[in-house]
């Protein structure tokens, strides 16, 4: 028989490991003794063992414990410290199975994940004056080191030119507190997480997949480390048609701090839209969906924000309404009666008034109007992109060609990346995937669809 060749999958190596841990595990008032290791890998898996321990009457309820039968792990807490002096603590520790040994003296050792672990090194400062911050990424890729200052502080971001693995640690971002910074380091470093996370979204953008931090430091200022929180692994795929380049992001480091704020997000619904925007399903379809539902969310919040105006004048529609329905109700005086009928009669009276109400397009379109997002060279591929949205929905198909079906998807995404841009106020050079990859210069004067002749010049 002909072996099928299988792929090789990456090589997850220990980063960091802390051996000769000791303290207590505890589960809902069970308390164990603990004796083991914790290792960090490359792609922020935090993984524990126990050392082997007897199984007696005082340990048999471990065996209720892991693995869990539950819906749900059962979280463990882990309160313990190394030979030189480091604390570790976690309250999100899951033991996942263990080894048993049954004989004369039955023994047992235990392997799982942390979800989080903290390691003090040493006490902290009461204030963030001088402090730094420095995240470690997944997979961010990048060359040479970006600037810039925000009001929590200095910031500095690196990536990493080479990158074989995206799901593995790759790139680092730093922000140190000013010398004046006179918040509390709790404060400070929340308010930062927050910043960091935000300018991440941002960046994102140009590497085309989520960026997120998966170990932080905290130093002193002059480098003394007193705090490490791991945050375990943020796999989020391999980058796809990213919207600005990783050889120059300092553009866009730029318009993550400058641009990207609370108020925008707020008042948009921008966030969300991004986050949708970097998903990657596997399935075309898929990808048409989630395109669409970052629309949907943006149409939402616009629609909170701002009036859409009915098809009809309130008023006009008001007097046809009463017409409608005083018609409506002559013809179905009979049928009312009928109590097998009646409600159906009643619920189909109701969607009357409904007549008037505005439609998916109609708040999309007045959207992209009132952002004043430009459509040249997509505006009369949107509503057929709406459609394909609406077979799959509710059909679970569509009738087109693949390539048509993923132009859907690709105008979709487009349009994505023009509003995004249009609510950042950027102007300058992105990456379009419209016709596969190409520069273009925002906002776009010029867009031809290869192979549509329909398409704007």
């Amino acid at each position: 028989m002909k072996r099928t060749r299988q792929r090789k999958q990456p090589t997850v190596k220990p980063l960091l490991k802390y051996p000769k841990v000791r303290g207590t595990l505890s589960w809902q008032g069970n308390d164990l003794p603990f004796r083991g290791s914790i290792t960090i890998a490359n792609d922020g898996t935090i993984s524990i063992t126990t050392a082997r321990f007897r199984l007696g009457e005082k340990t048999w309820w471990i065996l209720e414990k892991v693995p869990g039968k539950g819906r749900l792990a059962t979280w463990a807490k882990l309160r313990a410290s190394t030979p030189d002096g480091l604390q570790l603590e976690s309250d999100q520790v899951t033991m996942t199975g263990r080894n048993n040994r049954l004989g004369r003296t039955a023994t047992t050792a235990l392997h799982g994940e942390l979800s989080r672990l903290t390691v003090y090194h040493n006490s902290p400062p009461a204030v963030a004056a001088n402090c730094l911050l420095v995240y470690h990424t997944i997979g961010m890729q990048g060359f040479a080191v970006q600037e810039t200052s925000t009001k929590l502080g200095a910031v500095r971001m690196a990536g990493v030119a080479e990158i074989e693995d995206y799901d593995h640690l790759a790139g680092r971002i730093q922000i140190t507190a000013d010398a004046h910074e006179r918040q509390s380091l709790d404060e400070w470093t929340d308010a930062s997480d927050e910043e960091i996370a935000n300018i991440l979204l941002i960046i994102s953008l140009a590497e085309g997949k989520l960026l997120e931090w998966s170990i932080r430091e905290s130093a002193n200022g002059d480098g003394t480390l007193f705090r490490r929180d791991f945050c375990g692994p943020k796999h989020t795929g391999t980058p796809r048609d990213g919207m600005f380049h990783w050889l120059n992001l300092q553009p866009v480091l730029n318009l993550a701090t400058s641009k990207y704020n609370e108020a925008l997000r707020t008042r948009t619904g921008i966030d969300l839209a991004i986050r949708l925007l970097l998903a990657q399903p596997a399935h075309v379809e898929l990808q048409l969906i989630a395109a669409m539902t970052a629309l949907e969310h943006l149409i939402s919040v616009y629609a909170h924000y701002y009036r859409v105006l009915p098809p009809l004048a309130k008023a006009l529609f008001d007097d046809i309404r009463s017409a409608l329905e005083t018609a409506y109700d002559g013809a179905t005086k009979d049928l009312v009666k009928d109590n097998n009928l009646a409600h159906a009669v009643l619920r189909v009276r109701g969607r009357i008034a409904n007549m008037n109400d505005t439609t998916f397009n109609d708040r999309l379109f007045a959207m992209l109007r009132e952002y004043q997002v430009p459509l040249v060279g997509i505006q009369d591929r949107i509503t057929k992109a709406v459609k394909a949205r609406h077979d799959i929905v509710h059909t679970g198909r569509h009738d087109a060609a693949f390539a048509d079906f993923y132009l859907h998807v690709a105008v979709l995404r487009e349009l994505l990346k023009r509003i995004i841009l249009t609510l950042l106020g950027y102007e300058g050079q992105y990456i379009s995937f419209l016709n596969g990859q190409e520069f273009l210069n925002f906002p776009p004067s010029t867009v031809t669809v290869i192979g549509d002749e329909a398409a704007a010049v």
